[in-house]
C-alpha cells in the first residue's frame, strides 16, 4: 500500500509537469511507448508487456522536466516490476484496461491538461492497486 501511495504521488506529479513541459520529440516517444505496450499485450507477452509498461512511466517521468522526480520514480521501479511480473499473469493481469487507461494519459498529456493528465495517473495507479490487492 506505502508503495503505491508514493507512486500515486509522484507519477500523479509527472503526469502533470509532463503535460507542461513534454517536448515534441518526447511526445513521439511516448506514443510510440504506447504503442510497444499494446504490441505485447496483444501477443500475451508477459516479458514484453512488463518492460513496455515500465518504458511507458519512465517516458512520462523524463518528460516532466524534473530530473529529481524522475529519479525518485525510477527507484520504484524494481519493487514496481516484481509486482507488475506477479499481477500480469493473472486473469485480467494483461488486458485491454491498462491500455486504455494509458491511451487516456497519453491524450491529456497531448492536450496539456495538467489537472487531467494527473488525475488519470492517480486514478490508473489505484485501479492497478486494487487489482493487486484483490489478488492476494
Amino acid at each position: 500500500r506505502q508503495l503505491f501511495e508514493v507512486r500515486e504521488a509522484l507519477e500523479g506529479m509527472a503526469a502533470r509537469l509532463a503535460a507542461a513541459h513534454l517536448a515534441d520529440p518526447d511526445a513521439a516517444a511516448l506514443h510510440a511507448a504506447l504503442d510497444q505496450h499494446r504490441a505485447a499485450v496483444e501477443a500475451g507477452d508477459l516479458d514484453a508487456h512488463v518492460r513496455a509498461d515500465l518504458h511507458f512511466h519512465a517516458t512520462i517521468a523524463a518528460g516532466s522536466a524534473n530530473p529529481r522526480l524522475a529519479d525518485s520514480i525510477s527507484q520504484l521501479s524494481d519493487q514496481i516490476s516484481v509486482l507488475l511480473r506477479l499481477n500480469s499473469g493473472r486473469p485480467g493481469g494483461m488486458d485491454e484496461g491498462v491500455l486504455r487507461a494509458h491511451g487516456r494519459i497519453v491524450r491529456s498529456i497531448d492536450r496539456r491538461d495538467g489537472d487531467q493528465a494527473e488525475q488519470r495517473m492517480r486514478e490508473h495507479i489505484r485501479a492497478v492497486f486494487q487489482f493487486m490487492s484483490a489478488g492476494s
